[in-house]
């Protein structure tokens, strides 16, 4: 380990937007250091000037910081201090800084932090999603194959994910987070401390439809809710593929057989987590036949249900002299329509027992008429009569 004889490194954050928000000992050091570094010294200048600091000021950028390290460097061992600034926030993050800071470190010279403003953090505290654990991904790889491969890096991450993004390529990166993640929840948060701040909170589905209406601009940093744990589970976009088809009325495991099989994991992973999902949900049921007693679906699950009067469009009553099951089915017909009632609000047990029931049937989501308004309902229908 080397001695230290010379001058010292100081790393200091600067404001993300809003000039006051800057340290009064970040303002010390950038008077009385002997060189300001900084990644634009247009920009910088700005900054100095609103303060009344006058200090040399050299460029430190991508483009000549290895060049420019070593000269600073030179400077600190021949006694000199070095204020390193980027244009917002803390060099080194995303910005210009590591390879001044690891010379220095090598050189024995001290490197001091001086904390500030981070848009990190900022984004992170307003986002409503958990702060306790949390990933800083920087700037996504512009190349698909290296952007697919870190995003399925961290896929199961147990921690926050923190981002940024350029405005002009939010949309597609969104595009990017909703195919490898699933629908996440997510901040987006544009001109942090600004005059036009904003933050938007929702789904990923939901932030990429108000992207494409309201083009953004400014600085953007996202926040990504976290991934699952590895610990076998379903990863998010297997989750949000289970959760669609069983919306499509796919029975619990034939959506895992196929979500399985897509994404190479396990049939036993993947079906406990789709009964997971059916566990916290709930449906409403098209009910005709012997399931429109509403004392045989009581006898049955348990309890009862609010009901109402209900169409089935496209299909026809088949009575039990000329049906296979002996009882009433019904089977596809673009001209007729089947009356029957609305189960509202069955809960996945209660599911459960009418499947034992019907267990000659196979439940899937169609389309019925009530009160002149079109909605969707789980219908049992005789397996091989689906449309």
């Amino acid at each position: 380990m080397r001695t230290h004889t010379g001058g010292t490194l100081y790393v200091v954050a600067t404001p993300i937007g809003n000039l006051e928000d800057i340290t009064l000992r970040a303002l010390r050091i950038l008077k009385e250091v002997d060189v300001i570094a900084a990644e634009d010294t247009r920009h910088t200048s700005k900054l100095l000037a609103h303060y009344d600091i006058r200090k040399l000021t050299v460029s430190y950028h991508e483009h000549n910081e290895r060049r420019r390290a070593q000269e600073l460097v030179a400077q600190m061992k021949a006694g000199r201090s070095v204020a390193l600034v980027s244009d917002a926030g803390m060099p080194g993050l995303s910005d210009p800084g590591y390879e001044i800071v690891r010379r220095c470190a090598a050189e024995g010279i001290p490197v001091v932090p001086v904390p500030g403003p981070s848009a990190i953090l900022a984004a992170l505290v307003a986002s409503g999603l958990p702060t306790d654990r949390f990933l800083f991904l920087g700037f996504l790889p512009r190349k698909p194959g290296a952007r697919d491969r870190l995003l399925e890096g961290v896929a199961r991450e147990p921690g926050t994910l923190v981002l940024f993004e350029a405005p002009q390529r939010l949309v597609a990166t969104l595009r990017d987070l909703h195919r490898r993640l699933g629908d996440r929840r997510v901040a987006i948060c544009r001109e942090l401390t600004k005059r036009h701040e904003e933050v938007f909170r929702g789904t990923l589905s939901q932030a990429l439809a108000h992207a494409e209406t309201n083009p953004p601009r400014g600085e953007i940093t996202i926040v990504l809710e976290r991934g699952r744990s590895a610990d076998g589970a379903a990863d998010v976009q297997a989750e949000s593929e289970l959760h669609a088809s069983l919306a499509r009325g796919a029975s619990v495991r034939d959506a895992a057989d196929a979500v399985a099989r897509s994404h190479g994991i396990r049939r036993r992973t993947a079906y406990r987590q789709a009964l997971r999902l059916v566990e916290a949900s709930t449906a409403d049921v098209f009910a005709y036949g012997t399931l429109r007693d509403p004392a045989l679906v009581e006898r049955l699950t348990g309890r009862a249900f609010d009901t109402e009067p209900a169409v089935l469009p496209g299909w026809r009553a088949v009575g039990p002299q000329t049906s296979r099951s002996g009882y009433e089915e019904i089977a596809p017909d673009p001209h007729a329509e089947v009356h029957g009632l609305l189960l509202r609000g069955v809960d996945a047990a209660s599911l459960r027992c009418l499947d034992a029931y019907e267990v000659e049937y196979e439940r899937r989501t169609l389309s019925v008429r009530v009160g002149g308004h079109t909605v969707p309902a789980q219908v049992y229908l005789p397996r091989g009569g689906r449309t």
